[in-house]
């Protein structure tokens, strides 16, 4: 159990008491700098533990009661405002709860954990009212509720006077907060940015695919652009999204990071062995949802497939992409695996099936990005959901390549090789030029199939539409 209370909200302290029963050894936590005045009360009376790296030898042989205060703010100030750690916004603050959760060790990765926050009494300086929001289920009594196992990577907490909509999709339910901070473009506008990239998800899950998640957005002064992301699903899905304060509405329509966020909260996390398929998924996906939602053109969509999939290409340093975490390898590299995985199975299935069927089949099965799947199991799904093996057979290739594949044997190349994204295009009649520039060959063998991977979906793009 953890009550915590806020201390201060200038700077943010917070005052943190948790609960240990059946004994611990340690209690490690994401950023030990934060940390401050930690005790141990047990049996044996109160006590310092020594810090030893991230932990704290605790040493409890029963029931024990540790308390702490955290300072988010100097978490924030000695990380240059860390996505990974804190970050301020004005007088808000945001923070992955794992930041400031001490985590017992050991511990039953499925023991119940149970959070509870009051903000009702703020230390004696605070001259507002403060708030707190997170990600995670509540109970009846509005305590929120954990498994240890999601304590190391816990999703982003807010601190402050933040305001917060709820964003209209299709099921389940899309939290907006918006921290303090000027900003070009007002609320309305940037909820219906939000909920337009949102239902754009329909048209790959069928729905939005998760029952809660949190998207704070965090302005950023002096940019004009959408900056960058990040998701954190563990405890509850949360997406931090860095936008310019000076973005104007056609910035926002334009954007492709928010897409790409939303997209991993239909796919399972493999953080052990697939952040590769599941970026990978991530940055395919964005530009054709998109597509097939009426905010871009195929044109678009076609010349970024084509100039990424270069980028991502297998090279003699990095000829595995399963193995690889150069960025390119893992971005890229994953979007050209996931392409060609679609149009093998469209070639395959006359077009009865796609990729999104596949994905359809392990979100119905729960693979939503709160679960922790491997890349072998959520494989074998995709190709459950479509009908026969597509993708395993592909998986097998990318974990055996060796660099140069024979370029005249089609079946000896990994689908992410340059022959064999050479011959890809070449099938669907998409013809590099330019960068940023493609043009379009309607005779070739698989031009059908190019055309129905973007095909708008009418509903959908007429209720984006609407706004």
């Amino acid at each position: 159990m953890y009550e915590v209370h806020i201390a201060s909200d200038n700077p943010w302290i917070i005052d943190v008491e948790a609960t240990f029963e059946g004994g611990v050894e340690t209690g490690a936590i994401a950023f030990p700098p934060g940390a401050l005045g930690l005790s141990v009360y047990d049996n044996l009376g109160k006590r310092t533990p020594r810090e030893h790296g991230r932990s704290f030898l605790l040493h409890c042989r029963g029931t024990c009661r540790v308390h702490y205060q955290f300072n988010l703010t100097a978490a924030a100030e000695l990380t240059h405002d860390a996505a990974s750690v804190a970050v301020r916004s004005e007088g808000d603050l945001v923070a992955p709860a794992s930041t400031w959760f001490l985590r017992p060790e050991p511990v039953n990765p499925h023991t119940p954990v149970e959070l509870n926050v009051d903000t009702s009494q703020v230390g004696r300086e605070a001259r507002r009212s403060v708030r707190f929001e997170a990600p995670f289920p509540r109970d009846s009594r509005g305590h929120y509720q954990l498994v240890a196992r999601d304590l190391s990577a816990l999703g982003y907490t807010l601190w402050g006077s933040f305001v917060t909509r709820d964003v209209p999709v299709t099921s389940g339910r899309l939290q907006l907060a918006l921290t303090a901070g000027s900003r070009a473009v007002t609320d309305e506008s940037i909820v219906k940015w939000v909920g337009r990239t949102a239902r754009a998800l329909d048209t790959v899950y069928g729905r939005f695919p998760i029952d809660q998640a949190l998207l704070t957005i965090v302005p950023v002064q002096g940019s004009n652009v959408v900056e960058f992301g990040r998701t954190v699903p563990a405890g509850g899905a949360s997406i931090l999204l860095f936008v310019g304060a000076d973005a104007d509405a056609s910035t926002l329509a334009n954007d492709w990071i928010l897409a790409h966020e939303l997209v991993h909260l239909g796919v399972p996390s493999m953080p052990r062995d697939g952040r590769w398929l599941d970026e990978g998924l991530a940055t395919y996906y964005e530009p054709v949802l998109r597509a097939r939602a009426g905010l871009s053109s195929p044109a678009e969509v076609w010349a970024s497939l084509v100039d990424h999939a270069e980028k991502g290409a297998a090279t003699r340093a990095e000829p595995s992409l399963a193995a690889t975490e150069e960025h390119d390898r893992v971005y890229f590299g994953g979007a050209a695996f996931c392409l060609a995985a679609d149009v093998e199975i469209r070639s395959k299935t006359s077009s009865k099936r796609s990729l999104d069927d596949g994905l359809k089949r392990a979100l119905a099965r729960g693979a939503n990005a709160t679960r922790v799947w491997t890349v072998d199991e959520f494989v074998d799904v995709l190709d459950d959901g479509v009908g026969q093996a597509v993708v395993r057979p592909m998986l097998d290739r990318i974990r055996r390549a060796k660099i140069p594949c024979n370029a005249a044997d089609p079946e000896r190349c990994a689908p992410d090789e340059t022959p064999s994204l050479a011959r890809l295009f070449a099938s669907l009649g998409v013809k590099p030029g330019r960068p940023g520039e493609v043009t379009f060959d309607d005779g070739a063998p698989l031009a059908k199939i190019r055309r129905e991977l973007l095909m708008v979906d009418v509903a959908a793009a007429n209720e984006i539409a609407k706004d």
